[in-house]
């Protein structure tokens, strides 16, 4: 928890965990709540785990919590991170993760992207995820 919160610039935070103490739960579960939140100040941060993080499932979350917190937005950081992800990352769960919120922050933007994912990507349900964004019409 702490990590994800010095990536945002807070450095002096107390806080209790319930439940799971692995640190990888912990900072899922911090990307979730900072996702329900919508803390529009995490932006950055999350984004930043996006493109950084080397455990997936905490880059799935990311993309998760960076669609809820920046939708409509159309963030320029989210929009680069989002599509980076969504072409880019080794794991299929993170680019079909990062086509979801891709779609939520900038519609317009993302259509570029999700085209190229429904056409080309080698993973079944993600080239799904892309048309079912674009909505059904591919």
């Amino acid at each position: 928890m702490r990590a994800v919160f010095e990536v945002m610039g807070v450095t002096n935070i107390l806080a209790k965990c319930f439940g799971s103490t692995n640190p990888y739960n912990v900072v899922r579960a911090t990307l979730t709540a900072l996702g329900k939140s919508r803390a529009k100040g995490a932006i950055g941060a999350i984004a930043s785990m996006l493109s950084s993080e080397s455990d997936w499932p905490i880059r799935v979350r990311a993309a998760e919590a960076l669609g809820a917190i920046a939708a409509g937005s159309r963030n320029a950081r989210a929009v680069k991170e989002l599509s980076a992800a969504a072409e880019q990352d080794e794991y299929a769960l993170v680019r079909e993760a990062a086509v979801k919120a891709l779609a939520r922050v900038d519609p317009q933007a993302a259509r570029p992207v999700l085209l190229r994912a429904a056409d080309r990507d080698s993973e079944p349900r993600v080239r799904k995820a892309a048309k079912a964004e674009l909505g059904g019409s591919r």
